[in-house]
């Protein structure tokens, strides 16, 4: 994170939006436990989500979709991911369940020199899987990221410092298993 007494770059430029916005759809797996989760919730330093994310709408289906694997390890975070089909797809989550669905639109915005992307996610619906997906609840506040690479590290705090947002942790799969009443299951 963002050490005090570092030395102090100014700002990166204005961000400027980077993509037309559209929406996300991710679909997170879990153990029959629900470990992935419960990992979240006591805030572990090391930890993982599993999820297929394709982008649109939701009754178009989920061609074009992405099974991400995303690693946390104290506050740097991997993602990897890879196309799959509907076989891909139940042959790489053997052992695991689909709990629930988050979708939201985001908005993408990049720093002048490239380096920094911001995105802006909104219109939170939560949905549970089971004889297809139906509406289970969905939040009104927007969830705003600053990414970037380990190098560009410095130029974040700077703008993290210039910005005028409250910084916190914030897991949307958290957050809808909140809002679904799904963590009070899980313990």
């Amino acid at each position: 994170g963002c050490r005090q007494g570092r030395e102090r770059r100014p700002a990166p430029g204005v961000f400027r939006p980077a993509f037309p916005p559209r929406w996300v759809n991710s679909l997170y797996f879990d153990t029959r436990d629900l470990r992935f989760l419960r990992d979240s919730v006591e805030g572990l330093p090391s930890r993982r989500k599993i999820r297929l994310r394709w982008y649109g709408e939701l009754d178009r289906g989920t061609r074009g979709a992405v099974l991400e694997v995303k690693r946390r390890d104290g506050l740097l975070i991997r993602k990897s991911g890879r196309a799959v089909d509907a076989s891909g797809l139940r042959r790489s989550v053997t052992g695991l369940r689909p709990v629930l669905l988050v979708r939201y639109r985001r908005r993408y915005f990049a720093s002048s020199n490239r380096r920094l992307r911001i995105t802006v996610d909104s219109e939170l619906r939560f949905y549970r899987p089971g004889g297809g997906y139906f509406p289970a609840g969905s939040a009104d506040e927007s969830i705003i990221e600053l990414k970037y690479a380990p190098q560009w590290e410095d130029e974040a705090c700077a703008a993290a410092r210039a910005l005028p947002w409250r910084l916190a942790r914030f897991s949307k799969y958290l957050r809808a298993a909140e809002a679904l009443g799904i963590t009070r299951s899980s313990s």
